[in-house]
């Protein structure tokens, strides 16, 4: 398989099916469309009070952070949280859309300037990764880089090269590792190694709350402890038995991210 088919798959988010949960998720919430590049982004706003951005992973959407959404707006928060490109209802309906953590990270930078005063950004997974990088300027982030109060990185990934070996592992392809590598160092003008979040959060001076689950599945524990220990001043939550992804539907977790943005 060439490198430029690798890229494109590589970069074409995995079909989510929307499930009835999804549709009715921001029934009370107001719909935004925010011009974004060459896309429109389909944004939910709940509540008032400082304004919270939250940004879900690679192959999620906005639905699936809905139920700390509604948490934080429960607290007196103002939350915006939207479809990243390529995902939900943000998605290219005239073709197979594709996207990158770039794009994530220059989506991310868009929305937040649609908000008067940034308190806080909470990132899972890829978000949390593209999130991180926006924050700190990091690489080609740097001309995107936003001002926020406080930084939530759920289950993130220290690195892209944990992000580029799961995929392979995940589509037993790890003999195009080299070459999806490769290829997208290509494609979009960088270098993996230079993109490593710990070396992010250790240059972000506010607080930064870091939470992972001991049994995630796609993420290991062991990037959590990496991150934090980028950061002293980071805070380090862990969980036990949610993995990678029902860690979105846990109260105690949304009760520390409360009492961390308390």
């Amino acid at each position: 398989m060439d490198r430029q088919t690798l890229v494109r798959q590589f970069c074409t988010p995995p079909p989510q099916e929307e499930i009835p949960f999804d549709r009715k998720a921001f029934a009370h919430a107001q719909v935004q469309e925010i011009v974004f590049e060459d896309r429109v982004l389909r944004a939910y706003s709940l509540g008032t009070g400082r304004d919270v951005l939250l940004v879900h992973g690679w192959g999620s959407r906005a639905s699936h952070m809905a139920l700390l959404a509604r948490f934080l707006e429960s607290k007196g928060f103002h939350v915006l949280v939207f479809d990243a490109p390529a995902h939900g209802d943000s998605k290219k309906s005239d073709r197979t859309d594709v996207s990158s953590m770039f794009e994530f990270g220059r989506a991310i930078a868009c929305v937040a300037e649609t908000l008067n005063d940034l308190f806080a950004v909470i990132g899972h997974s890829l978000g949390a990764l593209a999130a991180g990088f926006v924050a700190a300027g990091t690489g080609q982030f740097s001309q995107y880089q936003i001002s926020t109060k406080n930084l939530v990185l759920i289950s993130a990934p220290e690195n892209l090269s944990t992000v580029l070996k799961n995929y392979c592992k995940n589509r037993n392809e790890m003999t195009t590792l080299d070459d999806l590598t490769k290829g997208l160092e290509d494609a979009f003008n960088f270098k993996v190694d230079d993109y490593h979040l710990s070396s992010a959060v250790s240059q972000i001076n506010d607080p930064i709350l870091i939470a992972h689950d001991k049994l995630d599945e796609e993420i290991p524990v062991s990037d959590a402890h990496s991150l934090k220990e980028s950061n002293v001043n980071a805070d380090l939550k862990l969980t036990n038995g949610l993995g990678h992804n029902k860690i979105l539907a846990s109260r105690g977790m949304f009760q520390s991210i409360f009492d961390f943005l308390s």
